[in-house]
Parts: C-alpha cells; sequence; structure tokens
C-alpha cells in the first residue's frame, strides 16, 4: 500500500511538471512509467485498465515530442501488450528496434506477443534475434526450446493442445524443482511429461524432456546416467535434423565423456559440436567448445595440436572483445608454449594476462600470472644457455611485476 502511494505521488508530480511544460518528454515517460507500475500493484481489474491506458497515453505524449525515442517506443509496446493489443504492441517494438537494433529486450516482448497470437514462427523467429544479442542468456534459450514445442505441438493438430498443455506444465514443474534441487520430483514431472510427448508425437518435446533429465543425473554426478538421456535426445534432434540441439547434446557427451575418463570418445563429441557451432555461427559456444577440446589433446599429450586449438580460441575471443576469456586464454597458451621449450612466446602470454586480469580488476587473475611467471623463471634458470632477446624480456618483466 506504501509503494502505491509513492507511485500516485509521483504521478501527480511528474502531472505537474507537464502542466509547466508540455513538451517536457523525460516528464512523460517517467509518468506513465509510474502508471505502469501501480497497475501492477492494483488488484481490481478496471483500475488496473485504466492505469495501462494512462500509461499507453504518456508514451505517446512522449514519442509526439520526440519520434525517434527508442525507448518510448519500447515502452509503448508494453503498455500495448499489457492491454493485450499485441499487433499494436508488435508495431511499437518493431519501431524501437529500427531505432535501436540491439533491443534485446523488444525482441524478446514481441517474442511475447507473437505467441500470444499463436504466431509460433514469428516469435521463434524473434528469440533467435534476441539470442544473436545475447547467445549465453540460459532463459532465453529455455525459452526458444518451449517455442519449438509449442510449434510442433500446433502443427500436429487441436486435438493435441490439450495434452501438449499438461505436458509443458510438467516440464515447467520439473524446473522448479530442479532449481530447488527436489531431484525426486523434477525425474518424475519430466518422465511425465516425455510420456505425454511421445503418446503426441511431439519429437522436439521428446527430446525438450529428455535433455531436462540429463541435466538432473549430471547436477547428481550421475555421468553414466546422464549421457544415456543426453545421447536419447541427440538421436531425436538429428532425426528431425534439429542443428542447434544436435550441436548442443554433442558438446554435452564430450563432457559427460570427459567426466568417465573416455578421453578419445570426449574429443570426438567436442569435433561434432564445434563443427556445428561453426555451421550455425554460434561463436560464444564454439569458443567454449574449442576450449574443452584443447584441454582434452593437452591431457592426451598432443601439445602441439591443443596449442593450435587454443590460439584459434584466442582469435575468437579478440574478435568478440571478450577480454576475460583472452586472459585464460593466453594463460592456456603460456602454459603449453612453456612445455614446448618457447620461452620468449610463454612469458609474453603471461604477461599480456597479467595485464588484462589487471585492466578488469580481477586479483586472483593478477596472482595466478605471477605465480606461472615465478615458475617459468626457475625453468629457465635452469638452462644453460639463455638468448640476450630473453634476458631483457625477464628484467623487464620483473621490473614491472616487482619480481625479485
Amino acid at each position: 500500500m506504501a509503494r502505491q502511494d509513492f507511485y500516485k505521488d509521483a504521478i501527480q508530480a511528474f502531472k505537474e511538471v507537464t502542466k509547466l511544460d508540455p513538451l517536457h518528454k523525460v516528464a512523460w515517460i517517467h509518468c506513465g512509467y509510474c502508471a505502469e507500475r501501480l497497475a501492477h500493484w492494483t488488484r481490481e481489474e478496471d483500475r488496473r485498465v485504466d492505469l495501462f491506458k494512462k500509461s499507453l497515453q504518456c508514451y505517446k505524449e512522449a514519442i509526439n515530442i520526440d519520434q525517434e525515442d527508442g525507448d518510448a517506443w519500447f515502452d509503448l509496446g508494453n503498455a500495448y501488450r499489457y492491454l493485450n493489443q499485441f499487433e499494436n504492441a508488435i508495431k511499437a517494438y518493431e519501431r524501437a528496434i529500427s531505432i535501436n537494433p540491439q533491443d534485446f529486450d523488444a525482441y524478446h516482448n514481441m517474442s511475447i506477443c507473437y505467441e500470444n497470437l499463436t504466431s509460433y514462427r514469428e516469435a521463434i523467429d524473434c528469440i533467435k534475434k534476441a539470442l544473436e544479442i545475447n547467445p549465453s542468456n540460459e532463459r532465453i534459450q529455455s525459452r526458444l526450446r518451449q517455442l519449438e514445442v509449442d510449434k510442433e505441438i500446433a502443427e500436429i493438430g487441436v486435438e493435441s493442445a490439450g495434452k501438449g498443455k499438461i505436458a509443458n506444465e510438467a516440464i515447467h514443474l520439473g524446473i522448479s524443482c530442479l532449481n530447488e534441487r527436489d531431484y525426486n520430483n523434477a525425474t518424475e514431472h519430466f518422465k511425465k511429461a516425455l510420456e505425454i510427448y511421445k503418446e503426441i508425437n511431439s519429437l522436439t518435446g521428446q527430446a525438450y524432456a529428455l535433455r531436462y533429465l540429463g541435466l538432473i543425473f549430471k547436477n547428481q554426478g550421475d555421468w553414466a546416467e546422464s549421457l544415456k538421456y543426453n545421447q536419447d535426445a541427440h538421436e531425436i534432434y538429428s532425426q528431425i535434423d534439429h542443428r542447434p540441439g544436435m550441436a548442443e547434446t554433442s558438446h554435452n557427451s564430450g563432457f559427460l565423456y570427459f567426466r568417465l575418463n573416455k578421453v578419445n570418445e570426449a574429443i570426438f563429441e567436442f569435433h561434432e559440436a564445434t563443427k556445428l557451432f561453426k555451421e550455425l555461427n554460434d561463436i560464444s559456444k564454439l569458443s567454449d567448445g574449442l576450449a574443452n577440446l584443447g584441454l582434452l589433446y593437452k591431457k592426451n599429450g598432443d601439445l602441439s595440436k591443443a596449442l593450435g586449438i587454443f590460439q584459434e580460441v584466442y582469435k575468437i575471443d579478440l574478435e568478440t572483445n571478450d577480454k576475460k576469456h583472452q586472459a585464460q586464454d593466453l594463460q592456456d597458451i603460456g602454459l603449453l608454449t612453456q612445455e614446448l621449450g618457447d620461452y620468449n612466446k610463454s612469458l609474453d602470454c603471461f604477461k599480456k594476462s597479467y595485464e588484462l586480469y589487471t585492466g578488469l580488476d580481477i586479483q586472483t587473475g593478477q596472482t595466478q600470472q605471477v605465480e606461472n611467471i615465478k615458475n617459468l623463471l626457475r625453468v629457465i634458470k635452469k638452462e644453460q644457455e639463455i638468448t640476450p632477446q630473453l634476458r631483457k624480456k625477464i628484467n623487464e618483466t620483473k621490473r614491472l611485476l616487482k619480481i625479485d
């Protein structure tokens, strides 16, 4: 109640501002936002609708002042969406995106509108564009999987829609239990969903349920059981030629084989995954998959191959300007080049990694690179001959890091 009073007072204050200056765009936007927030806290349906209409009008006033304010168009889209005017909301979000093509939230909210209109193909397209902007967002990845299931069920036929809804609800219950680490109930819900998806012949749904069943056993450290469910999901994804699903399950299998100490099988799966990630231009997952592949080749003693892969990972992380991963890549390259006897390269890598961690203010990373450099210097000290170039570089590094 106190919060509602604050919003009411804020609306009144912003109204006074707009009376004094009708062209005060920011006041109109804030007034609309406060009306929108108050609507969410209001229990009376008629009052809630009136408040959303008020917020809608405020955003329109702001847009009349500045047609190129992408945030105002986004807010307008939200107001239309809350009023279930989904076509108008989509138009507003499209205008917001035309002004700011990287508007992740506009793509996401537009997908919700299309979903409400049961236009699943368009909803999926919007989610995919959102993922291009933020590929590591697990919540959006999960939403994409759910939309693909809904689209498939809608295509199967109306008679399957009711059962599909029950299966989807079981999935959501399973996810809630999984988040609470209630693995027994989570397993029960996902298995129920799997059986229903089988009954209505929803292959995408079956793969979706199998993925979560695999995740339960992975979280519990039962690598063999997790691998079984993951491979079942992979088989379905391969059957329907679902490339993202095939890539994800191959990547997961690589991790699970590694945990089972089956290195050659893990290498094969990561090769399959990275090949697909390249085809899909999924740079973030490609980088992750290659890094795992490099570690496996290193574990197998193939240092030259591991080095080539880590250099490829570093190139990707340079292109995406991912400084944290660059720092880790340089450490991996430094350790490999040290083992291969290229001390000049190794020292350069540790030094660059240290500088990146310093710029990111990550103390643990800085400390690790200092230790790596000290260990390298101990190795070099045992060598009978040190080139003048390397000796100069050692002295410069010692001064920089204040190493004795």
